[in-house]
């Protein structure tokens, strides 16, 4: 049976360098300074095939952003495992995003969009939809929670799972701003203060 260090190594596809610098490029300097150029020069190939592969630069952009949200709802999937997703849970992917990719380029793209979105209707619409998903997320951990005992049963659930939605989001970005902002700290604060 062959090694798998035998084995010929896969070089990233044209779209693939492309979708990774897009997300690197804009976590970097921001939606409004990211040129196709700058794209093309980190993903190590011409700034025509950015209009070949995506058409135009925003669709590029939003084709990274798109790719950047999976990736981190990746990380949102694990935890869960199937099982009920509570508190508990949402606390320790908290924990994981911040301690794996908290200040990655996935997230720093995703700030970013929610920057630029106010300035960008087509962009707004691919945000909206995201946070609403992690609104929704939110909002059935917090559900199950009152449902397990952890959180009292006269809760509004949905006030309290878009409160802690935007709570979260502002503690990670208080972290990419602040790096001595202890988001560990800040975390389990939040989540022991909920569960009483």
């Amino acid at each position: 049976m062959p090694d798998e260090s035998d084995q010929p190594r896969q070089h990233p596809s044209t779209r693939e360098r492309l979708l990774l610098a897009a997300r690197d490029v804009v976590a970097e300097v921001g939606w409004a300074m990211a040129t196709s150029r700058a794209v093309a020069t980190a993903a190590a190939t011409n700034v025509a095939l950015i209009n070949y592969h995506f058409g135009t630069k925003e669709a590029l952009f939003a084709a990274a952003l798109e790719r950047a949200i999976v990736d981190l709802a990746g990380d949102a999937a694990g935890p869960a495992g199937g099982a009920t997703f509570d508190l508990y849970q949402l606390e320790s992917l908290a924990m994981h995003i911040a301690h794996n990719d908290g200040r990655g380029p996935a997230v720093r793209m995703l700030y970013q969009a929610m920057l630029q979105a106010p300035h960008d209707a087509a962009l707004a619409g691919i945000v909206k939809v995201h946070l609403q998903a992690f609104r929704t997320y939110v909002i059935s951990a917090v559900r199950n929670s009152v449902s397990s005992g952890q959180v009292s049963k006269h809760t509004d659930v949905v006030a309290l799972g878009n409160v802690l939605a935007a709570t979260l989001d502002g503690i990670i970005l208080h972290w990419m701003i602040d790096p001595d902002t202890d988001v560990a700290a800040a975390v389990h604060a939040l989540f022991s203060t909920l569960r009483g």
